[in-house]
């Protein structure tokens, strides 16, 4: 399968497309299938000897547009809504992936994300915020 129109689908592909809206789509990074070393270690003469796991990892990683306190609410409320874990923040993805031009599932966390204000309208009770960093690390 190619591109169907959308990068993430939250909760597994029977979940809900995260609205482009939400993303600069040219900050989207994904990083497929990172190897992951287990007690890499170089011997006295500097050769490298390394365990690779089976397991691999993906990360995404996106900037929002700058948003209004109303879109960063709703889109809070599409990630939470699948959540496994509150604590963890842990979620189901189906992203797409241009390693493979396919989409693919995994269980991600969501790292801490630092929101910065860029306006306050008290009047109407509206934030505006800057471009924020979101991220998802498979587990």
């Amino acid at each position: 399968m190619a591109f169907n129109g959308y990068l993430i689908m939250v909760g597994g592909p029977l979940g809900a497309v995260l609205p482009l809206k939400y993303m600069r789509y040219e900050t989207y990074q994904v990083t497929p299938d990172q190897v992951m070393d287990f007690n890499t270690t170089r011997d006295t003469t500097g050769v490298l000897h390394r365990t690779v796991l089976g397991h691999t990892a993906t990360k995404i990683e996106f900037q929002t547009p700058r948003m209004s306190n109303t879109d960063i609410e709703n889109m809070m409320t599409l990630l939470r809504r699948y959540w496994n874990n509150n604590r963890e923040k842990k979620l189901a993805l189906y992203y797409y992936d241009p390693l493979t031009n396919d989409y693919k599932t995994g269980t991600f966390y969501m790292p801490d994300i630092n929101f910065t204000i860029s306006n306050v309208d008290s009047r109407r009770g509206k934030i505006m915020y800057t471009e924020t960093r979101i991220a998802f690390i498979e587990y």
